[in-house]
């Protein structure tokens, strides 16, 4: 009996001290107890009305040019002429825009946008020499003229993908607008006065591209956006006349084909968030 009472007084003590070792290191340095809480996790927002400002490259392509028909001594053969252009362009031009964004189950975005892009414009020259069947021998119409866009405008849609919290990879598809103005002068080698040309046109196209969005702080984000549009526009026909001293006259077309390639960085804000 003393010898069972003898064992459960060591168990019970050989407990009881591990019991106090281990109490003793849970409170040693560098323990749990030390450890840092773990920083809160930021959760941004994404939803919402957004209000943005950037700055974006423009790279155009011009194709086309002006065509008609000249009579340099009527009632002769009309003349056919035409004064192809060909030729690139780029500028830097500022932008504003208004979106809004809604997330979707499994990480996916949704948004519309509209935006207006603003620059001094972008122009290219054109024209040259062509000769003149129907006048006398070394007869030739010549123009020199001038093309520009400007006034661009997009409304459009994004659908997104969250690869992290807070960066969103996105494509986009849009409907863009924009004002083309084409100038210049005609004038013959014969003498005359000089025939002015100007035309206004109104464009509009598809636009496509793809960007990625980051978060920076609370409520601001980042846009790195590239779009492509293809715009066409036909200036209506145009009288010549008073070239060669009045006895001349003509009309003359422009179709100008450009090809609009355009790199934007767009600050954004969510107000509310």
């Amino acid at each position: 009996m003393m010898r069972l009472k003898f064992v459960a007084a060591a168990v019970t003590a050989l407990v009881c001290t591990a019991g106090a070792a281990r109490a003793a290191d849970m409170y040693e340095p560098g323990s749990l107890k030390d450890a840092p809480m773990p920083a809160p996790v930021e959760v941004y927002g994404w939803d919402g009305i957004s209000i943005g400002a950037g700055v974006g490259g423009a790279f155009l392509n011009y194709d086309g040019g002006a065509a008609g028909v000249f009579d340099v001594t009527p009632p002769g053969v009309a003349d056919a002429f035409a004064f192809p252009l060909d030729d690139d362009d780029g500028t830097i031009f500022g932008t504003v825009q208004l979106g809004y964004d809604r997330t979707l189950p499994s990480r996916f975005l949704i948004g519309v946008f509209a935006d207006y892009d603003f620059s001094g414009g972008t122009d290219t020259s054109f024209g040259g020499t062509a000769a003149l069947a129907t006048g006398a021998p070394g007869d030739t119409l010549s123009f020199a003229g001038s093309a520009e866009v400007d006034n661009s405008w997009t409304l459009g849609g994004r659908l997104g993908y969250l690869a992290t919290p807070d960066v969103l990879l996105y494509g986009l598809v849009g409907w863009t607008h924009a004002d083309l103005d084409v100038s210049g002068v005609f004038s013959t080698s014969v003498g005359g006065t000089p025939v002015a040309f100007s035309a206004e046109e109104s464009m509009d196209s598809v636009t496509v591209g793809a960007g990625v969005e980051t978060m920076l702080a609370r409520g601001f984000s980042l846009k790195l956006e590239y779009r492509y549009t293809d715009l066409d526009g036909l200036a209506e026909a145009t009288a010549l006349t008073g070239i060669a001293g009045g006895t001349s006259d003509g009309t003359a077309v422009t179709d100008v084909d450009t090809d609009l390639h355009t790199i934007r960085a767009i600050l954004t804000w969510r107000p509310g968030n």
